[in-house]
């Protein structure tokens, strides 16, 4: 190799090199924010103290009570991987901090139901990156003194459905005139589908947008087995005659 090339080699690793420690820096920086906003929130309001106010509310449902189909709904469709993983969902905060930390803003979440829970608890609706790290310490903080049963239910308990009803227990009895233990599949999935975006989704609107939805969960229970082609076509042809579902 001549001396041209190999100084020109030796300048390419000193900048990758150097990329590489700003990169750490900045994400200590941030981590840093993170836990910062973590400890300011959990000082303020203990987990242990949030789960029970939650828990010993009115809108409270068991785990053992919800319906497995809707279990199995949003599971399929928010966090797959839920039951089976420990902590923090790695690869998708992976992807989605290298999104954001691009943008320089919160372009993506990434989050599991963990992190829905920690979100609904402890934040209003602003998106910042430190927020979403503080996200991560509060999964820990949650998984270790609770099953995912109980936070499951927890999750379900809190989540807004649109049209002013939080909670499962509320969503069913106001959307269906049914209590939440009586949900079929169908509705289920219905059920299932509002909480990622309540304003589009809900009931009231009328809109073809909450039956592509539904369809979204029906298609995601039935990727993971959740349920077969016969009751994936039984509740597809459920949409409302009128609804334009492209």
């Amino acid at each position: 190799m001549s001396k041209k090339k190999s100084r020109f080699a030796n300048i390419i690793r000193a900048l990758l090199i150097i990329a590489i420690v700003i990169a750490l820096v900045i994400v200590c920086v941030l981590l840093k924010q993170g836990y910062d906003v973590y400890s300011e929130k959990i000082n303020e309001y203990p987990v242990s103290e949030a789960f029970e106010d939650i828990m010993s509310s009115d809108a409270y449902v068991t785990y053992d009570s919800l319906p497995q189909d809707y279990i199995n709904a949003v599971i399929a469709v928010e966090d797959h991987r839920f039951f089976y993983r420990d902590g923090i969902d790695v690869v998708s905060i992976a992807r989605a901090f290298m999104e954001n930390l691009t943008q320089g803003s919160v372009v993506s979440g990434g989050s599991t139901i963990t992190q829905q829970v920690a979100k609904n608890i402890y934040f209003d609706m602003s998106r910042t990156l430190s927020r979403k790290l503080a996200e991560i310490f509060f999964v820990n903080d949650i998984e270790s003194k609770y099953s995912k049963e109980e936070i499951f239910a927890v999750y379900v308990s809190i989540i807004y459905f649109g049209d002013g009803y939080t909670g499962i227990k509320d969503a069913a009895q106001g959307y269906l005139g049914k209590d939440y233990t009586e949900l079929s599949l169908c509705e289920s999935a219905l059920m299932a589908g509002l909480p990622q975006s309540p304003s589009n989704y809900q009931l009231s609107n009328e809109s073809s947008v909450t039956y592509r939805r539904y369809l979204q969960v029906l298609d995601a229970m039935l990727q993971y087995d959740y349920i077969d082609e016969t009751q994936y076509n039984y509740c597809e042809v459920n949409v409302p005659a009128g609804v334009v579902v492209e």
